[in-house]
Formats: C-alpha cells, structure tokens, sequence
C-alpha cells in the first residue's frame, strides 16, 4: 500500500535492487498515529538496499522510485518488525505507516 505524493523527475536516478538510498522519513503507528521515529530527530537514513535490517516492505517500496519522490507506505507486521517489534520503541504485530522522500541514489 503505497501513495505518492510527489513524483521524482524524469531524469532522476531510479532505485534498483543493489541501490544505496538516503532518506529522509517518519515512522508512526497506522492505527494510533503515536510517532515512533523521524528524521528531524534522527538525521537521514542511508540504506543499502542489499544488507539492511530496515523492514523489508520499505525495501520493497522504494523499488523502482525515483530520487525525489515523497511516499507514504503502510506496512503490515509481516512487512514491518514482525512480532516482536524493534526492541526499542515498536512493540510487535503493529501496522507502521512509513512516511519517506528519497534525497539520494546511488
């Protein structure tokens, strides 16, 4: 489940399987809306799409996008942390809604 918000341009880099991609985010709880993390606190991510522990529904949506987009996806727990969460502020069996924009593809 994903949506858009702002398309890349046309000529950006486009996310690949063996990407390393930076992106600004927010992690929130679906159903609550309790906000979890962000990168206003964290700082930006940079994920090798290859060996990460992000979760793999992430991955799987910032396939194929391109640098610049803005998207919301929603994960379920089996796309998410599961059902033991993350070990620090997401508990198990929650629906995450990931909010990102890719800054960078390499």
């Amino acid at each position: 489940w994903v949506t858009i918000h702002k398309d890349g341009e046309k000529n950006a880099k486009i996310v690949k399987e063996n990407s390393t991609v930076t992106i600004a985010y927010n992690i929130s709880d679906f159903v609550t809306g309790e906000k979890f993390y962000s990168s206003k606190k964290q700082g930006a991510k940079k994920i090798h799409l290859v060996q990460t522990d992000e979760p793999h529904g992430l991955v799987e949506a910032l396939q194929g996008k391109r640098e610049g987009v803005r998207a919301t996806v929603i994960l379920l727990p089996d796309k998410a942390f599961g059902l033991v969460g993350d070990g620090e502020k997401i508990i198990g069996r929650r629906i995450i809604r990931y909010d990102f924009e890719i800054l960078k593809v390499e």
